[in-house]
């Protein structure tokens, strides 16, 4: 199991492309990232090419949320395939991740959130 990344790092804006998989095994291979956000940074997790994500994943997830509440920094997600954004839903990343939209007004490419 293998995770690559690549950053793309333009004024205060990073963007994290993932390739593989995230999970137990490939998460604490981005982590040490996120320790050198800056104030104002935006920092989007870019998941087009994220093939499987399981809890620890998304656990990752949250805690870099957390983390960025802390050292300042927005987190945005981006590229998200349907079953991701369905699991995203089920278990309530969109809804964490939105609680900060309300302050900031700021991430609209989240998806909405119906009730089927």
């Amino acid at each position: 199991m293998s995770l690559t990344f690549q950053l793309d790092s333009s004024l205060n804006r990073t963007v994290i492309h993932l390739e593989g998989i995230l999970d137990i095994t490939t998460v604490h291979l981005i982590e040490p990232l996120f320790q050198n956000m800056n104030e104002s940074s935006i920092v989007i997790l870019d998941l087009t090419k994220v093939e499987i994500i399981d809890s620890s994943g998304i656990g990752f997830i949250i805690n870099m949320y957390y983390l960025s509440k802390d050292l300042l920094f927005q987190l945005m997600l981006q590229g998200e395939n349907d079953l991701t954004k369905k699991l995203f839903k089920t278990v309530g990343v969109y809804e964490i991740l939105r609680s900060d939209q309300k302050e900031k007004q700021s991430c609209k490419d989240l998806p909405k959130l119906t009730n089927k």
